[in-house]
């Protein structure tokens, strides 16, 4: 099969799945490429106001699977080959980057330094949270912008001293805002929001919009002479490489899966992978260091919503080494109260805590092999100072906490390995200079500007922050650019992305 597809989408995760919907809603042809297969995604969810009733969901996939090879330390590769990826298993936090998160890491070095800014994001921000109907606050704390809410939230009457007390310390205390959290809703898979099944299940089949099942993606075809992509080689349910044209091609196959077709898809012009002509793809790998700590406390605090508390001040001393902490919540926790005096409240909480730190190029991934089905070496690990930057952390919230009135001994203190937390990204990072980034500011290949890296391969850091609502957003925006380019001169699709000059490989 080789036909004229207008744009071809890998992957059906939540940055996938913007990017489709944003070209299928400007009129593109679009097809999209999903590895796994349509009923994967499987699962029912029914959720009440603020709470899940039931939940039939799959198992989580293994941390090591056979296709990573993990030879930097312990580092894990969690990822799902199904409609809608990880969605199948995500907690729906969709929190904000805030403005600083995309300036911070420039006073600390060039290489920081992202190509596009919050208001850049902003308007394609709002689009996604209508979608995504959001239950939060809606309003702004410290470092933490409130955004377009569906259902608002409030606060627990007993955090209003804890609010205080991390004010106090230049820290915010929000609800934490969810995806699809408010009201009644049943949902076909295992989390209220599959981005397959929110987003692209109810768009009609046509040679204008069509999802491929069992599609692996293998390679992407440079052509030398027109310098640009010409098609993608994917396998089919039936294990035979077929073939896809297009016009544009856009990555959204997670930060490790979309940076491994890059590195698999080699030329005589780029030996090291596509689009890589300055050695850049797959360095700076960068992840959420996850640490969990439950506590007792004197007296009993309310467990829903969940909370979060933002990271501390913006300064010197702690360029991109943010922390973030998530109350542990949920039905489970709510239902374990009603046996209490109090009801809706606990003396054993618990939190996550979400950290950051500079990204290295020392931290990678590379293909472990040759082949379509070659492993990942994936080199990354947590030094002293993310050890130091989150023990400081959880005494800063026991701080907070005592200050507030609730006197916390710690019951549990883990720190995950490099993984863990899900968050991986970076590996074909946004940056004006192709000396420091893959990408230009508008999520296309320096070198290759028909190919667009929309998941959070793109991040240029790695702000403290769930990257979901980010990654949908830097889609939509790179899509709806792509869109106008691709209309451009009465509506044609062929070759109306602007091509860069002719590439050497050094």
């Amino acid at each position: 099969m080789e036909s004229d597809a207008g744009v071809v989408v890998i992957g059906t995760g939540p940055a996938g799945a913007a990017a489709a919907w944003t070209l299928h809603r400007a009129g593109i042809p679009v097809t999209v490429l999903e590895a796994g297969s349509r009923t994967s995604a499987g699962g029912l969810t029914v959720r009440g106001p603020g709470m899940t009733l039931f939940r039939r969901r799959r198992p989580l996939p293994d941390a090591t699977p056979q296709d990573a090879a993990p030879n930097g330390g312990e580092a894990q590769w969690i990822y799902e080959l199904s409609a809608g990826g990880l969605s199948n298993h995500w907690t729906c936090a969709v929190p904000r980057f805030a403005p600083e998160d995309f300036t911070d890491g420039a006073a600390l070095d060039e290489r920081f330094r992202w190509p596009v800014g919050y208001q850049d994001l902003a308007d394609h921000y709002s689009a996604m949270e209508r979608l995504l109907h959001i239950a939060g606050s809606g309003l702004d704390v410290q470092h933490l912008p409130g955004g377009h809410v569906s259902h608002r939230l409030r606060l627990a009457a007993d955090w209003g001293p804890v609010v205080e007390q991390a004010s106090a310390r230049g820290h915010g205390l929000t609800p934490l805002p969810l995806a699809w959290s408010g009201g009644w809703t049943v949902t076909r898979s295992g989390t209220p929001f599959n981005s397959f099944v929110r987003m692209l299940q109810d768009i009609p089949q046509s040679p204008r919009f069509r999802v491929l099942f069992g599609a692996r993606a293998l390679r992407l075809e440079w052509s030398g002479e027109q310098r640009r992509v010409r098609r993608v080689v994917f396998r089919d349910e039936a294990g035979e490489e077929q073939a896809l044209a297009a016009d544009a091609f856009v990555l959204a196959a997670g930060a490790l899966g979309s940076t491994r077709l890059l590195l698999q898809s080699r030329s005589a012009d780029f030996p090291q992978g596509l689009g890589n002509a300055e050695g850049v793809l797959g360095r700076y790998l960068h992840d959420h260091p996850l640490a969990k700590v439950a506590l007792t406390l004197s007296r009993p605090l309310s467990v829903h919503p969940a909370v979060l508390l933002t990271r501390g001040p913006y300064d010197d001393a702690s360029r991109l080494r943010g922390v973030a902490t998530i109350l542990w919540s949920g039905t489970a926790l709510r239902l374990r109260s009603l046996g209490t005096l109090t009801p809706g409240k606990s003396r054993r909480i618990g939190f996550n805590l979400f950290g950051m730190f500079p990204p290295s190029e020392r931290s990678f991934v590379a293909l472990a092999g040759g082949g379509d089905a070659a492993p990942l070496d994936i080199r990354i690990s947590f030094d002293q100072e993310v050890q130091a930057m989150l023990l400081a952390a959880r005494e800063r919230l026991v701080e907070i906490l005592e200050a507030a009135g609730h006197r916390a001994s710690i019951d549990l203190w883990h720190v995950g390995p490099p993984g863990a937390s899900v968050h991986y990204g970076g590996t074909a990072r946004m940056h004006h200079s192709s000396r420091f980034g893959m990408l230009d500011g508008w999520n296309r290949l320096h070198a290759v500007p028909n190919v667009l890296v929309v998941d959070a391969a793109a991040f240029t850091t790695g702000p403290e922050k769930n990257p979901t609502l980010t990654a949908m957003a830097l889609a939509s925006r790179a899509c709806e650019k792509l869109a106008a380019d691709l209309r451009a001169g009465g509506g044609r699709t062929r070759s109306r992305v602007s091509l860069a000059a002719p590439v050497t490989a050094t």
